[in-house]
């Protein structure tokens, strides 16, 4: 029994976090209506029947038996009796009291145990731990660049020195944390969490600030509304041809001239570069990619800061597909006269002002070019070609942007 009751003794660990939740004293006693034992022949009350999360809870017992290990305990209503909380030894004494640290948000008893045992003899009426009066947090500003120093401030918490503030990502469990600090015992005052959360490894979004008391998890104050930590990146669109132009925006960067973006394949290490280019400045402002990405695949686009990889923001993932998907040329016939000309028709085009459509000799390589336009942007057109000079065999192709990066081809077809 000794070695269960001081393991529920541990308490919780975060970090320097090491809490002996258990055996938590106070002096603080909250004036109200006490609660009548339920059960005896032990006589087990508390000096209220309902506590916010930052008040101390008196118990009081009497009729207990005299052995040094007989112990206290507070427990969730209705619980098996091997859950505990809080607890301590009476000391052998039949009456006394003794002011616990209170514990999380529900509805609670006092049982009193019998010299290290299960052995119950006696339980309280069941009283309240709510979060009336919890403690009042606030950022100083409503955004933050990735590294900024972040100050919060504090109202309303109990002034145990190890009371402490964190900032974790909105939504997420009590457990969470990326940058922690104790209060020092005040009830109010301010904090500053220097270089902000970038060290941390979590990624940029929406943060919010938390409180719990004297080194545990019990929660007693939350800001409702999350800040803005780190930028904000996005693309104008979610799916691009190979080597389209890819325009990326942010918000919220520093704004030196050496912050860059990049992009890069979806799940890779932040020191994974495709392509980049530096932002210029500005705490807001966009980039252009043209051409884009040669590869298929997912990729993100990521804002960096100061020439270094302090990852700032990342957009959500896109694609890059083939970019001949859906892309035919033809030819307005099979054979030509030496001389004659070409009617080549073209469909499904992206429409970039420089895509262009070329004839060349069939089986030769994409870089060699007989006759050559652009599209304009036009997506469904034609256009009509002087007639090549030399009898052979040819084909026409359609590329992209400015580059050789081949869309479709035609038939062949025989020059004589």
């Amino acid at each position: 029994m000794t070695m269960l009751k001081r393991i529920s003794c541990l308490g919780l660990a975060l970090g320097g976090l090491l809490s002996v939740v258990g055996c938590l004293g106070g002096d603080e006693v909250v004036t109200g209506t006490a609660s009548q034992n339920a059960t005896g022949p032990a006589a087990l009350t508390t000096d209220a029947s309902s506590y916010n999360t930052t008040v101390p809870i008196v118990v009081s017992w009497s009729g207990m038996p005299t052995n040094s290990t007989d112990w206290i305990d507070i427990a969730p209503s209705g619980s098996p009796l091997t859950t505990v909380t809080r607890w301590v030894y009476t000391g052998g004494t039949a009456s006394g009291t003794h002011s616990f640290e209170g514990p999380a948000s529900g509805t609670y008893v006092i049982r009193g145990f019998e010299n290290d045992s299960y052995t119950l003899d006696g339980e309280s009426d069941p009283f309240t731990v709510g979060t009336t009066g919890a403690a009042a947090l606030s950022f100083d500003t409503t955004s933050y660049f990735i590294d900024q120093n972040i100050v919060v401030s504090w109202s309303g918490l109990p002034g145990n020195a190890k009371d402490w503030i964190t900032i974790a990502p909105v939504g997420s469990s009590d457990a969470v944390t990326t940058t922690w600090q104790y209060t020092g015992g005040g009830t109010s005052g301010s904090m500053t969490f220097t270089n902000g959360i970038w060290t941390s490894g979590y990624p940029s979004g929406s943060y919010t600030a938390r409180a719990f008391i004297n080194d545990t998890f019990t929660k007693v104050g939350e800001i409702a509304t999350g800040v803005q930590m780190g930028a904000t990146v996005t693309t104008d669109t979610s799916s691009y041809a190979q080597y389209g132009t890819i325009t990326v925006n942010w918000t919220n960067l520093d704004g030196a001239a050496n912050d860059w973006i990049a992009l890069a394949p979806q799940g890779s290490d932040q020191s994974n570069v495709t392509i980049w280019k530096y932002t210029g400045g500005g705490n807001n402002g966009s980039v252009t990619f043209n051409p884009g990405l040669s590869s298929t695949g997912n990729y993100v686009a990521r804002a960096f800061e100061k020439d270094n990889y302090i990852l700032a923001g990342t957009s959500p993932t896109f694609a890059v597909t083939s970019a001949g998907a859906g892309v035919t040329v033809t030819t307005d016939a099979s054979t030509y006269a030496l001389g004659a000309p070409v009617t080549v028709t073209w469909a499904g085009m992206p429409t970039n002002n420089n895509d262009w459509i070329a004839i060349a000799p069939a089986s030769s390589s994409d870089t060699t070019v007989t006759r050559w336009v652009y599209t304009h942007g036009v997506s469904n057109g034609s256009f009509t070609f002087e007639g090549p000079p030399t009898a052979t065999t040819y084909v026409a192709r359609a590329f992209l942007n400015d580059t050789y990066a081949k869309l479709a081809q035609s038939a062949s077809f025989v020059v004589q």
